[in-house]
């Protein structure tokens, strides 16, 4: 007995040193359209449980998206952080919505940002998970364009991803104030259905944050105001980001009669949320279940069906208070350490 406490006492620490080392990670995101992508950029680049190694971009306008992460990034002292362009139109071709706002507050007019990778993100993603010991989580908060491409070229990689974390999909009815609101509202899987469909049926684990939680989980005004009283060049990018986007948001969810829900917030935290679950999955609760997807003309559905051949680790509730603070505590690091 003597000799079993012995041992476990000297394993002891190797246990808590194993825990506490970093998560490596790849950001895949369309960051620029909605501000929730910089929020994630934010938390993956300064949660010191995660190892950020490298940040991708897809969908539409790659080059400005990748101006702005790799702004982002030098605004927080992150300029190792390789940064890369992906692929602009989903594996269908089909015309890509862009917004028009997109750079609006982080890069000036003309602005030529330096040091964006010249390796594809693909091609990047695939260097990575090629040259790694150990394996790599793979955040994906925007289309899977780029990390399908990836997979189709070398599917020998499935096997350097430890899991895919994706905010996508709605699992759950989606229901504000007595009202369902219409699953397609979340865009990041029917971006690229094929694309998605051959990530979510590869067998690498998934924990999937599905927009029934996201469309509830808040930046609420009280730690906005925060952000909006600092002067770091990236409160202020934040600050002019989520005015301008979060405005635009209200405006929209006006129109399914629900905007009384949303007037205590300045804007969603969807992305966030996903890069959240490797550093402090307390905050939220996860359910393993089982689905299946159903495929058609730009859509795709993620059901829960017990008998599904898909098996899932689902987000299915946030404390939204704690988030909303912790987020911005995140932008405010420079004078507010944690």
């Amino acid at each position: 007995m003597k000799t079993t406490c012995l041992l476990l006492s000297l394993l002891f620490p190797l246990f808590l040193l194993a825990a506490s080392k970093p998560v490596p990670i790849i950001l895949d995101t369309d960051i620029g359209t909605d501000v929730d992508d910089a929020y994630a950029l934010v938390l993956a680049a300064r949660s010191p449980q995660l190892d950020l190694r490298a940040v991708t971009t897809v969908y539409g306008n790659v080059a400005i998206r990748s101006a702005m992460a790799r702004k982002l990034l030098m605004m927080m002292g992150r300029e190792g952080v390789p940064v890369a362009l992906g692929e602009e139109k989903p594996f269908d071709g089909k015309e890509i919505h862009w917004g028009g706002w997109e750079g609006k507050g982080v890069l000036v007019e003309g602005e030529i940002v330096k040091g964006v990778s010249q390796t594809r993100a693909p091609d990047l993603i695939s260097e990575i998970l090629s040259r790694t010991e150990e394996r790599i989580v793979v955040v994906s908060v925007g289309g899977l364009t780029n990390v399908a491409v990836a997979l189709r070229k070398q599917p020998s990689l499935q096997a350097k991803i430890e899991r895919f974390v994706i905010m996508g999909g709605c699992v759950r009815p989606f229901v504000l104030e007595g009202k369902k609101i219409p699953e397609k509202l979340e865009t990041n899987l029917h971006h690229d259905v094929e694309a998605a469909a051959l990530i979510l049926q590869s067998g690498v684990p998934i924990t999937l944050v599905p927009a029934e939680v996201t469309f509830q989980t808040k930046l609420f005004l009280k730690d906005f105001d925060r952000i909006q009283d600092a002067s770091s060049p990236l409160a202020r990018s934040m600050s002019y980001m989520t005015q301008d986007f979060g405005n635009r948001l209200k405006i929209f969810m006006r129109n399914f009669g629900v905007d009384r829900y949303y007037a205590d917030m300045a804007t969603l935290l969807h992305d966030p949320l996903a890069v959240y679950t490797l550093v402090d999955p307390s905050i939220m609760k996860t359910e393993k279940v089982k689905i299946r997807i159903e495929t058609g003309p730009e859509a795709i559905r993620t059901i829960e069906d017990q008998r599904g051949t898909i098996a899932i680790d689902l987000v299915t509730e946030v404390d939204a208070p704690r988030f909303s603070k912790v987020v911005a505590d995140r932008v405010l690091e420079e004078r507010n350490a944690n």
